[in-house]
């Protein structure tokens, strides 16, 4: 098996996917291969934009990042966080039941491979997956990104991982002992003295099937198909240190002469290889120094990095330049696993929980921001003053709650009238929403058992839980599928 050892001594370097060999193209086929990714790179990013935009919208939400832009009729902004409570609640229970699942890692036999095998297959993989510290934080993040952005992916692959480590290591140390032979001559015997000695060598902490989850808004698949391993490409954008870039060099994972040329003048490799203004825009809210221009850190600037999955291989991309290229995977496709978040027939990505409750949550925000805004006027309830000569700093009262118009009565002051039953009203209306976002995505407080029903009825809690177990039975298919079962058959392959 060809894997990639990393050395991962004090730097930032991460392991790829584990491919076929390292190969060094032509200057004609490096051409094409750069020229096909460019024109994959823009027709993605083209597709993609409206989704990538909803995703944004998702992120702020569940973040309550809300822009405040544009005219309100409320004094006060409030957002509900009912949309963060569904999403956690959700991904809480599919994790659970992912992890609890008694076919995860379980391979089957059939025909050519006998039980034993099966069986030596599925403690191998639950094995490595133990061995992985981050083996569960990365579904639950494989989740996340399906329910808020409809669309998530992974990557599997063989990590080789070397660190410098101390240990304790035993020697033997000749020495010549003087003896007398049976004739009083004095001879010299050899004996072996062992001793201990502590070293520092670089050592191999890691090696075995592993597993990550990559960055949604970082990922240009092919979208004219239905499915990651139908497309014609995959790429996968990362910005990059120099510290890496260095390290990929001394493993001999990118070739010696890029590396020097980024390393010897690394502005030439920075900015985008395509004018995405989405991707601009996830850069900034990120804190990337990548694009150009006085953003671009000059002392340790970051190197826009692509890596190109195509059915013959995968090649890194760096500045319209093949750093890297490797032919074929062990795996016989993209080490790419893709998880949906809810199934639309025919199309390639996943609906949102946002897309899902889109009306209901920004009318959900709406009656919140209502309510604040009947209890400003109830609790500090303003005058309104229309006299042009008076000077309202002086006036003893909440900063803020005194108005001036024209046109009124000289000293004229009078308080503004307030009805309390706006707030009751917008507090029946947030029920009425919370209750159809909890029916439209299946997580419903009552049903985790969190809350207390709002019904005395014994009936309502068990047709809620029945709603409940309903969409999560597809839903576990689903994962199964789309899930566990790629990963599993991934990690057999390695």
């Amino acid at each position: 098996m060809d894997t990639i050892g990393i050395s991962n001594v004090g730097a930032e370097v991460e392991p790829a996917p584990v491919l076929g060999k390292m190969r060094r193209p032509s200057a004609d086929k490096e051409q094409r291969i750069v020229d096909a990714f460019l024109k994959d790179l823009m027709n993605s990013s083209a597709r993609r934009s409206s989704i990538v935009e909803t995703a944004l919208k998702a992120h702020r939400q569940y973040c309550c990042i809300m822009s405040n832009k544009g005219p309100s009729p409320h004094f006060v902004r409030v957002f509900d966080p009912h949309f963060f409570a569904t999403v956690s609640s959700s991904v809480a229970s599919e994790a659970a039941a992912i992890l609890a699942s008694p076919n995860f890692f379980a391979y089957e036999a059939n025909g050519a491979t006998d039980d034993m095998l099966a069986q030596s297959f599925s403690e191998a993989a639950r094995y490595h997956w133990k061995e992985n510290p981050n083996s569960r934080a990365s579904i639950v993040s494989m989740l996340y990104q399906s329910r808020l952005y409809g669309t998530a992916f992974g990557c599997t692959f063989w990590n080789q991982e070397y660190r410098k480590t101390g240990y304790w290591e035993e020697t033997q140390i000749p020495r010549q002992v003087p003896m007398i032979d049976d004739f009083g001559r004095v001879q010299f015997q050899q004996v072996m003295d062992t001793q201990r000695q502590f070293v520092i060598k670089e050592k191999k902490v890691k090696d075995s099937a592993w597993f990550k989850t990559l960055n949604f808004f970082n990922c240009f698949p092919d979208s004219e198909v239905e499915t990651v391993r139908e497309g014609r490409y995959f790429i996968y954008r990362q910005p990059r240190t120099l510290e890496y870039v260095r390290n990929m060099g001394k493993t001999k994972q990118w070739y010696p002469g890029i590396v020097k040329e980024i390393l010897a003048n690394p502005s030439e490799f920075t900015g985008y290889l395509v004018d995405d203004a989405m991707t601009r825009q996830i850069d900034a809210e990120s804190g990337f120094n990548v694009g150009g221009g006085d953003t671009v850190d000059s002392e340790n600037p970051l190197i826009d990095t692509y890596e190109y999955y195509t059915p013959d291989g995968v090649a890194t991309i760096v500045g319209n330049r093949v750093a890297a290229y490797r032919e074929g995977y062990l795996t016989g496709y993209y080490p790419i696993v893709q998880l949906r978040g809810h199934m639309v027939p025919g199309e390639f990505w996943g609906m949102s929980d946002l897309q899902v409750v889109e009306t209901q949550l920004a009318a959900l925000q709406h009656m919140h921001s209502a309510q604040a805004t009947e209890a400003v006027l109830n609790v500090y309830r303003p005058f309104i003053c229309s006299d042009p000569s008076a000077n309202l700093a002086e006036m003893k009262y909440t900063p803020g709650a005194v108005w001036r118009i024209t046109g009124g009565d000289v000293n004229a002051l009078r308080q503004v009238p307030a009805d309390t039953s706006g707030i009751q009203v917008s507090q029946a209306l947030s029920s009425e929403f919370r209750s159809r976002i909890d029916v439209a995505i299946g997580s419903s407080d009552v049903s985790r058992g969190s809350l207390p029903t709002r019904s005395q009825s014994a009936t309502a809690v068990m047709q809620s839980t029945e709603k409940n177990a309903q969409r999560m039975g597809p839903r576990i298919i689903a994962l199964e599928d789309d899930l566990i079962v790629p990963i599993a058959e991934q990690f057999r392959s390695l």
